[in-house]
């Protein structure tokens, strides 16, 4: 997701990125698909239009394979098959570049994106309609399957006052990680992200049941920062519900929120170089990003992926403290 003002660059680097990957062995295919928001509700439509924008920039480019199959494949097929067909007719690896993604309502996109899960989808209670927020509709369902099948009770997290018990909730993502992290990285069709996307499948779980998950990535330096807004004593953390993709939210502390929901921030980190090197680095920034977010209480998870590494020495759970007493939990796995 590359996410900035209008007039800032975004399609110039996309451009170039293109050429990048061309010159090293890649297919890689840019497409505008503002037009298709012009289908409005209609789904189907949407897709075939974005299949069709795709079609033509391949053909741009000599590639000429999805313009001969797409339309008989959506006649009798759902619409990744198309996709799924157009990168195994060649042996470089395919890349889409999609400008104006935006531009559609989270529905089209997914229908382009998801493949059919196998079995029966728990039934979900009904929301109001709104126009989903991409940064919360990728990450979602990015984690869809292993949120699907995390099966968590929501008593056991929930302290005597209604609020969220963090350190106990990552004491026992800390002890699942350990046991369960080989299984779960072979699932992950995203290899270099998959830590974070099961930690953040996980905690979806748990926060469903009442509160919100806020994201903010910062790629390139293999971080993941979360805020969790849980309300206490029941209700929503927003009329969005769990997932509602709202702005950040320093302003809402101010306008009396934070006195009826906790703010918990959990940031991700990536174990590269040196562990204190990391863990120093992760703390302040975890630190930076509770004061900016109003946040009383933050967590730092440090996921170490070195290879024949003993479990007992990449886990750990420790407490450090700044010089104005703000404190941070660090939990190594």
């Amino acid at each position: 997701m590359l996410h900035a003002p209008r007039q800032a660059g975004k399609t110039s680097a996309l451009l170039a990125l293109r050429e990048r990957l061309d010159a090293d062995g890649y297919r890689c295919v840019y497409a505008n698909v503002e037009v298709a928001q012009t289908a409005r509700e209609d789904v189907e439509q949407a897709v075939r239009v974005v299949l069709g924008r795709l079609a033509s920039r391949a053909r741009t480019g000599g590639d000429e394979f999805l313009e001969s199959v797409y339309r008989d494949l959506l006649a009798a097929y759902a619409p990744h098959e198309a996709l799924a067909r157009w990168a195994a007719a060649d042996a470089r690896p395919l890349v889409l570049l999609i400008d104006e993604i935006d531009a559609l309502a989270g529905d089209s996109l997914l229908a382009v994106l998801r493949h059919p899960r196998p079995g029966p989808r728990r039934a979900q209670p009904a929301r109001p309609r709104r126009e989903p927020d991409l940064r919360e509709v990728v990450p979602r369902e990015l984690t869809w399957v292993a949120q699907e099948e995390l099966e968590q009770e929501t008593a056991w997290y929930v302290d005597a006052g209604g609020g969220l018990d963090v350190e106990k909730l990552l004491g026992a993502f800390q002890a699942f990680f350990r046991e369960h992290s080989e299984h779960w990285r072979q699932r992950f069709l995203y290899q270099e992200a998959w830590p974070q996307l099961l930690l953040q499948a996980y905690l979806q779980r748990v926060v469903n049941s009442g509160g919100r998950i806020e994201r903010e990535y910062g790629l390139g330096r293999g971080r993941t920062d979360l805020l969790i807004v849980w309300p206490r004593g029941g209700g929503t953390a927003g009329a969005g519900g769990a997932d509602a993709g709202e702005p950040r939210a320093a302003g809402r502390a101010a306008s009396g929120e934070a006195a009826r929901v906790d703010r918990i921030v959990i940031e991700c980190k990536v174990l590269r170089g040196g562990a204190e090197r990391t863990i120093a680095e992760g703390v302040e920034q975890t630190m930076a990003y509770m004061d900016r977010c109003a946040a009383a209480e933050g967590h730092l998870v440090v996921i170490d992926r070195a290879e024949g590494k003993r479990w007992d020495e990449k886990v750990f759970h420790r407490r450090m403290t700044s010089r104005d007493g703000a404190a941070v939990g660090v939990w190594g796995m």
